[in-house]
């Protein structure tokens, strides 16, 4: 499987980069061709709203920095893998930046899904998706929002199938190798 990993995770954050480390050496063990981004490393705007992604340049953002690359990069993938921080329950600003740039992936026009209007997707395919929220101990209230805002976003991002998680910093090593696994089998095309 051809995979992409956006990670929201700074290495200013001791216990929540730990588990991007363990994650990323299960991916580099993996037989999946993966590449990765550090999100925090990069230079991602935030999206103007400016809808020109869907008049002026139809499916490629006008701001020419790595937001457009990320969308780009999200589409040339099997499965996607979000790594963040759970921020008052959502993501942390450098993931969330990269999402919102996905709007060019939709087309400007609209269709009833799952009983709400919602845009029609621009292609046929899109990758799978694994959301990892790290948090250091267990939240109910915000678990539920990063499992809420993850489910919405699935809806337009239309993946075939998707898995999430929390991850806690107190967790060792190998079960959150044996968690990403298990998120890894949810998302494969059998």
């Amino acid at each position: 499987m051809n995979m992409l990993l956006l990670n929201g995770v700074s290495e200013k954050e001791d216990d929540a980069y730990q588990i991007y480390q363990v994650i990323d050496r299960c991916l580099k063990e993996s037989d999946h061709q993966v590449h990765s981004y550090n999100l925090y490393q990069m230079n991602i705007a935030p999206c103007m709203g400016c809808f020109a992604c869907w008049i002026d340049t139809p499916g490629e953002c006008i701001i020419n920095d790595d937001g457009r690359l990320i969308a780009k990069e999200l589409m040339q993938h099997d499965a996607v893998i979000f790594l963040s921080p759970v921020t008052f329950g959502g993501y942390s600003f450098e993931l969330k930046k990269a999402v919102d740039r996905f709007i060019p992936n939709v087309m400007p026009f609209f269709r009833i899904n799952q009983n709400e209007i919602h845009h029609i997707p621009r292609y046929q395919k899109y990758p799978n998706l694994i959301f990892i929220g790290t948090l250091p101990d267990k939240n109910p209230g915000m678990e539920n929002t990063f499992f809420h805002l993850n489910q919405r976003n699935v809806i337009n991002m239309y993946p075939n199938l998707y898995s999430q998680a929390i991850f806690y910093y107190h967790q060792s090593e190998e079960e959150i190798r044996i968690k990403f696994h298990q998120l890894m089998k949810d998302v494969e095309q059998i």
